[in-house]
């Protein structure tokens, strides 16, 4: 009986591999790309993947640079190609930077759905006058202070609620509570350094922040001090003793007429 041969791989990615060998052997200057697309559309870390820094962050420890395509499908809606639902476009120069860019997304996406994963919030707890500009002083130049945090702490840190920036949900908005740091772990050890340096990290923006409060008005503290203590400490020995006239009376009681005897 006749051996059927096997059938060629017509995928896009195959398609497109071959194409780009065929024209690196004609012109070896042209370098090779390698490429893939990941599903985001269904997955609860699309939120933090398609933020713009989420992927400035990928392309620095993976050198791959990733791009977000298609849109947002929800389960009821019908999807023609599936190019069109919500998915990553990763491209690199050598296949060991695709890979460890997938794997990198690849763990973000477990991460957010695995039972076993903590999580805590660290509130910012700023006046609101100094919310907006929180942010900057939070998160640090291109995101430095976050980051750091991140990979000290093996922890995912993301600055969340009103005045983040960060939209998520459905109605991709951000979330209706205090602006807060959020702290995903995959262990407790890694949630209690990550919850702990976060807190160090606010407790520095407060103190810079509040500085930045205008001044109380003249003859007024910011914090009024303590009241007095009616504790009054003895003389010295040998100091001359001060008349103190005695106590006013109770209220409602007349005092006793002049020149009579108490």
């Amino acid at each position: 009986a006749p051996v059927e041969a096997d059938k060629p791989d017509q995928t896009v990615e195959a398609v497109t591999a071959r194409l780009t060998e065929s024209v690196q052997q004609m012109d070896p200057s042209i370098p090779q790309i390698f490429e893939k697309d990941i599903d985001i559309n269904s997955s609860p870390a699309r939120s933090f993947l398609t933020k713009g820094q989420a992927q400035k962050d990928l392309l620095e420890s993976t050198g791959a640079t990733v791009v977000v395509r298609g849109i947002y499908h929800a389960p009821h809606m019908p999807v023609n190609d599936p190019k069109d639902v919500l998915h990553l476009h990763i491209e690199a120069a050598t296949k060991e930077s695709l890979d460890k860019a997938v794997e990198e997304i690849e763990r973000i996406m477990k991460e957010e759905k695995s039972p076993t994963t903590f999580s805590a919030k660290v509130l910012a707890d700023l006046p609101e006058e100094l919310i907006h500009k929180a942010k900057g002083k939070i998160v640090g130049p291109g995101g430095q202070f976050v980051k750091y945090i991140q990979r000290k702490a093996n922890c995912r840190v993301q600055l969340r609620g009103r005045g983040s920036g960060y939209k998520e949900g459905l109605d991709y908005v951000e979330a209706d509570e205090p602006l807060h740091l959020h702290v995903v772990a995959p262990n407790e050890e890694a949630l209690e350094s990550g919850t702990k340096q976060c807190e160090d990290l606010l407790k520095h923006v407060r103190t810079e922040m509040n500085k930045m409060l205008p001044p109380p008005p003249s003859g007024q503290n910011r914090h009024p001090p303590p009241p007095p203590s009616s504790y009054q400490p003895p003389p010295p020995p040998g100091a001359p003793t001060v008349y103190q006239p005695p106590p006013p009376p109770p209220p409602g009681t007349a005092p006793p007429p002049p020149g009579t005897q108490p």
